[in-house]
């Protein structure tokens, strides 16, 4: 699918290697995924097609996970 969004030059997909610092930023605490390439952003307007990716907050960082209790 083709993107024709005027802003289309600042979506993930159109960054090129010299905007790395500014993709790397963009894609950072990402809400949204491209459903075109995949590419995930935090605001919906970086991408061409953004879908809503789920909240998976509630698993936790892995800290409540029990350390040698053999489980």
């Amino acid at each position: 699918m083709e993107c024709d969004s005027v802003l289309h030059k600042m979506h993930m997909c159109a960054l090129s290697a010299e905007n790395a610092d500014l993709a790397k930023s963009l894609a950072e605490n990402p809400t949204v995924e491209c459903e075109n390439c995949g590419a995930k952003a935090h605001d919906p307007k970086n991408v061409c097609s953004p879908r809503q990716l789920p909240d998976i907050a509630w698993l936790g960082d892995g800290g409540d996970q029990c350390k040698g209790c053999g489980s």
